[in-house]
């Protein structure tokens, strides 16, 4: 007999969704984001519910959470999103003047506790992000995640282009900072505080033990 040929597809909600790596085209329609406050318990998400919330009276950590509704492809959907893709968000909503009509390029890095989204703007006809804006972006978190581990950028590109991946010393600009930038990541992953998981994100059973 031969095998069995799945055709449905797994169901992502009524909600903006990535795939590990993959990339989306999105404009904001909303002029302002929502905040929601909630505690995670066993992977679970649980709306905080103010004064007298049982999670706060236990200290369980609380955590900010934003949604914009957002047009992609076509469908208009929520975007439910950390309070750091958040501020990804608005630090390119400070630099165009607005957060309705923002246009960006999202991509999702990481699975789990490690999961985190790249926030570009869009501009020109061609909606495409272009490679400066693309360099100031990863530079800028470059810096952020150099400054958190207590690193200096400028001594760890040079360790980067000598020792590292001297073969990119002669590599177009935009390829050395997209490799600099995955080395830096790397790096300085653990020195991080995780970006939380959406709601709907599959956990592993290694939660278990």
């Amino acid at each position: 007999m031969p095998p069995y040929e799945r055709q449905a597809e797994p169901s992502k909600g009524n909600f903006l969704s990535w795939d590990v790596g993959e990339a989306k085209d999105l404009v904001v329609l909303s002029e302002k984001g929502t905040k929601t406050e909630l505690h995670w318990i066993g992977g679970e998400s649980k709306e905080c519910s103010g004064a007298g919330c049982v999670y706060c009276s236990s200290s369980v950590k609380k955590t900010l959470r934003w949604s914009v509704l957002a047009l992609c492809d076509g469908e208009e959907l929520p975007w439910e999103m950390s309070n750091t893709t958040f501020f990804g968000v608005e630090d390119v909503a400070t630099m165009v003047g607005g957060l309705k009509d923002l246009r960006l390029r999202v991509t999702r890095y990481g699975t789990g506790l490690k999961t985190r989204y790249s926030v570009l703007p869009i501009t020109g006809e061609a909606a495409e992000a272009s490679t400066e804006q693309e360099e100031q972006k990863l530079a800028q978190e470059i810096r952020e995640f150099c400054s958190i581990a207590g690193l200096d950028p400028g001594q760890e590109l040079k360790l980067f282009l000598s020792e590292v991946a001297p073969s990119l010393a002669i590599a177009k600009q935009i390829t050395q900072m997209r490799a600099f930038f995955a080395y830096i990541d790397k790096k300085t992953e653990d020195m991080r505080e995780p970006d939380e998981p959406p709601p709907d994100e599959e956990q592993d059973i290694g939660r278990y033990f």
